[in-house]
C-alpha cells in the first residue's frame, strides 16, 4: 500500500487507532510473513521507519505522513495547486535521524533483499545470537555452535569465530583482496570507506559480504535447529553460487546492454567530431570487442529464445553454477579482467580526446608529450613513490633508507618484481651548481635513488613542485598510480601497495586523509592562504581534499596534471593545490584513516589487533616530530616486517 494515498482526516484519536492497525499488520508481514502475531519483534518499529541512510529500512511513519497529507490537501483548498509536495512537507516535517555511514553497504542496485535484511540487523546487533538469548533469560547455552568456543555475540559470530574467519579470508582473497584479521567494528569502517561508488566490482564486493553474512547466519541456524552441518567449502560454493548469480543477472540486464553501446556511439562521435589519431581508433575497436564479449551471451541467448532452443544457454550457466571450483572462478575472474580493460579502455579514450583538443585549441602550448610517439616506450609499472625532501634533509633521508624504503639491490630487485618505483623527489638550488646540488650529487652517486626536477627547492613553491613532479614522473614511468610522500612520515610499503592495489580497476581515484581545515587569513601564520578572499567569509574551511603527508592519485589524473600543468592554478598550500585541481574532476575520493595514524602507541596498539597502518606521522608536527632520532623506533614499534612488501598481492 502506497502512503501516498493514505489521507486520514478523522479525529486524533480515531486517526492513531487505524494507524496503530495498519503498522501492526505490516509489522506481522515483515516478522511472520502472515497475519499472525509478530511478538518480540527484533528491531522496534521507529527504527524501521527511519530512511535507509539512516539506518532503517525506508518505510514511511504513517503518522507523519499523515500530517503531511492533511497540510497538502489545506494548502490545495487555500491557494490551489502548487510547486510543493506532500514529500517536501513529510521532509520538512518529519523526525530526522542521524545518517549511518554504511546504508550503502546493503542498500545498492543488485542488494538480494533477505541478504541485506539479514545484515542490517546484524550490523544493528538485532540478531538473536546465544549471548542476548541469554541476557533475556531463554536458553541458559552460550558457546558458539561453529567453533566451540567463545561466547556466542554477534563480533564473535562474524569477526572472531575460527570456522568464519577462515570463511572470510577465502571470500576476500576470491574479491581480489588481500586484508589481515579486523574486529567488526574495524571491519564495518573499513568497508563503508572502501566500496563505495556504483561499479559492478563494488557491487560484487557488497553482496560478498552480504552473503558471508547471511550464509554464516543460516549454517548456525541449521546446526541448532535442525542438526545440519555444511563444511567450509560447501559455504564457500554457496556464497560462490550467490556470486555469479548476481553477475549473470547484471550481464544479461537489456539496461546494461543498451547503455554500452549509447555509451561506445558516444564516444564514436566525439572521435568523429575531434579527429583522433588512428591509434585511439584502433582503442575503440578493442573497447567494442571487449564490450560485445560481455554482451554476447546475452545476444546468443535471445536468439535462441525466439528459436524455442534454451538448452544451450541452460546447460552453459549450470556448467558454471555446479563445476568444479577453478572453472567456476576461472569465469570470474576473466569477467573482472574483462570490465577492467573496458573501464581503463574508455578512461584512456577519454584522456587523449581532452589531450587533443587542447593541441587544436592550442591552449598553453600543451603538448601531449608521449614518449610512445617515438622509439622509446615508457616502462610499465604498479607504483611510482616520490618521497618529497630538500637540501637540508641529509639526516631525514638517511633515516628513511635506515628503515621502510630499500636501497641498492633491493631497491632495484622492487621495481623488476613488484613494479614499484621509488626517489627522492628534488629540485636545484638557486645558484645552480653550487655546494648544495655537488652535495646532493655525491649522494646520488652513492645511493642512486633521486628524481631531480627542473625547479628551484623553496619551501613556498611546493605547489609548483608537487604539481612538477607528477608530469616528470608521467613522462618517464608508465604507472597505475602515483604516490607523493614526505621524508618525515613512517610508511609501510606492503599496506601501500595492498591498499592501492584494492583500488586498480577504477580509473580516477584520490587516496589519502581527507580533511578540511579553516582557511588562515592572518600574515606570518605558518600555513597563511594569500588569497583567502576565495574561500567565502571569514571562518570558512578548505574544501574536502587529502593532507599532504601521503597521498596517490591513478594514472589518468596524473596525465590530466601533466596535460593541464601550464594552466593548474596554485595555492600557497600543496595539499590544498592538488585538492583544487580534483575538485572538478569525475573523481573517487577516497578517505582512508589507515594513511594517517598516530606514533606510537596508536600505530602500535593498531597494528597488534593486525590492522597495519598505511602510514604513521604526528599531527602536530605534520610528520614524525623529531624523525630523524624517532623514525627507527617508530618502524620497530608500528612496521610490518621487512619481508611484508615482497608477500603483497599487486
Amino acid at each position: 500500500m502506497r502512503c501516498s494515498n493514505l489521507q486520514f482526516l478523522l479525529p486524533q484519536a480515531v486517526t492513531q487507532a487505524v494507524i496503530n492497525n495498519i503498522n501492526q499488520l505490516c509489522s506481522r508481514f515483515l516478522w511472520k510473513g502472515s497475519n499472525t502475531a509478530a511478538a518480540g519483534a527484533r528491531v522496534s518499529w521507529e527504527k524501521i521507519c527511519c530512511l535507509k541512510f539512516e539506518g532503517g529500512l525506508g518505510l514511511k511513519d504513517l503518522k507523519s505522513w499523515n500530517k503531511a497529507t492533511i497540510i497538502q490537501l489545506i494548502k490545495n483548498l487555500l491557494a490551489g495547486e502548487g510547486a510543493i509536495t506532500t514529500k517536501s512537507i513529510w521532509e520538512e516535517t518529519r523526525v530526522k535521524h542521524a545518517k549511518v555511514p554504511w546504508h550503502k553497504l546493503i542498500w545498492f542496485p543488485l542488494h538480494i533483499p533477505k541478504l541485506s535484511i539479514i545484515t542490517w540487523m546484524a550490523i544493528l546487533d538485532r540478531l538473536p545470537t546465544r549471548e542476548m538469548l541469554s541476557r533475556m533469560g531463554i536458553t541458559s547455552t552460550i558457546s558458539c555452535v561453529l567453533c566451540n568456543g567463545s561466547s556466542e555475540s554477534r563480533n564473535h559470530l562474524f569477526t572472531e569465530c575460527s570456522t568464519t574467519t577462515r570463511l572470510w579470508k577465502v571470500v576476500l582473497i576470491l574479491n581480489h583482496i588481500t586484508k589481515s584479521r579486523m574486529s567488526w567494528d574495524v571491519m564495518l569502517t573499513w568497508a563503508s570507506s572502501s566500496w563505495k561508488g556504483k561499479s559492478l566490482l563494488t557491487s560484487i564486493s557488497k553482496i560478498a559480504w552480504c552473503s558471508f553474512i547471511y550464509t554464516v547466519w543460516e549454517e548456525r541456524n541449521h546446526r541448532i535447529f535442525q542438526g545440519r552441518t555444511r563444511t567450509n567449502e560447501e559455504l564457500l560454493r554457496f556464497i560462490k553460487d550467490i556470486h555469479l548469480s548476481a553477475l549473470w543477472k547484471h550481464l544479461s540486464s537489456p539496461i546494461n546492454h543498451r547503455r554500452g553501446v549509447d555509451r561506445y556511439r558516444q564516444l564514436e562521435n566525439q572521435v568523429e567530431e575531434n579527429a583522433v589519431t588512428g591509434k585511439a581508433i584502433m582503442v575503440l575497436c578493442l573497447a567494442s570487442f571487449l564490450a560485445g564479449s560481455l554482451i554476447a551471451s546475452r545476444t546468443w541467448s535471445t536468439s535462441h529464445n525466439k528459436l524455442g532452443e534454451l538448452a544451450p544457454d541452460y546447460d552453459h550457466k549450470r556448467r558454471l553454477v555446479e563445476g568444479k571450483a577453478e572453472d567456476i572462478m576461472g569465469e570470474v575472474s576473466k569477467t573482472h579482467k574483462a570490465i577492467q580493460s573496458l573501464e581503463k579502455t574508455i578512461s584512456i579514450l577519454k584522456m587523449e580526446l581532452t589531450a587533443s583538443r587542447m593541441i587544436k585549441s592550442g591552449v598553453g602550448g600543451v603538448s601531449l608529450q608521449k614518449p610512445q610517439s617515438s622509439n622509446h616506450t615508457l616502462q610499465k609499472l604498479f607504483a611510482v613513490i616520490g618521497i618529497n625532501t630538500a637540501f637540508s634533509s641529509r639526516k631525514r633521508r638517511d633515516s628513511v633508507r635506515a628503515t621502510w624504503m630499500p636501497t641498492g639491490e633491493k631497491l632495484r630487485k622492487l621495481e623488476r618484481e613488484k613494479g614499484i618505483v621509488m626517489r627522492f623527489v628534488i629540485g636545484h638550488s638557486a645558484t645552480a651548481g653550487g655546494a648544495l646540488d655537488k652535495a646532493l650529487d655525491k649522494e646520488e652517486e652513492e645511493y642512486n635513488d633521486f628524481l631531480r626536477l627542473n625547479h628551484v627547492e623553496g619551501y613556498h613553491q611546493l605547489s609548483t613542485k608537487t604539481r612538477l613532479y607528477f608530469s616528470t614522473a608521467v613522462s618517464i614511468w608508465d604507472a597505475d598510480f602515483y604516490v607523493k610522500v614526505d621524508d618525515d612520515v613512517h610508511v609501510n610499503l606492503g599496506m601501500l601497495a595492498t591498499t592501492l592495489a584494492h583500488y586498480r580497476a577504477k580509473p580516477r581515484v584520490y587516496i589519502g586523509c581527507m580533511k578540511s581545515g579553516p582557511v588562515l587569513t592572518q600574515k606570518g601564520e605558518k600555513y597563511h592562504e594569500p588569497e583567502y578572499w576565495k574561500f567565502g567569509e571569514d571562518g570558512n574551511k578548505y574544501f574536502r581534499h587529502a593532507t599532504g603527508q601521503i597521498y596517490g592519485i591513478s594514472k589518468d589524473l596524473a596525465t590530466y596534471i601533466s596535460i593541464n600543468s601550464p594552466i593548474l592554478h596554485r595555492f600557497a598550500n600543496e595539499d590544498v593545490s592538488l585538492g583544487s585541481w580534483m575538485i572538478g574532476l569525475e573523481v573517487e575520493h577516497v578517505d582512508d584513516l589507515s594513511m594517517c595514524c598516530g606514533t606510537p602507541p596508536d600505530c602500535e596498539w593498531k597494528a597488534q589487533a593486525g590492522n597495519i597502518c598505511v602510514a604513521s606521522f604526528d599531527w602536530s608536527c605534520s610528520g614524525v616530530c623529531k624523525s630523524v632520532e624517532k623514525m627507527k623506533f617508530v618502524h620497530e614499534s608500528c612496521g610490518e616486517g621487512d619481508g611484508a612488501i615482497w608477500k603483497a598481492d599487486i
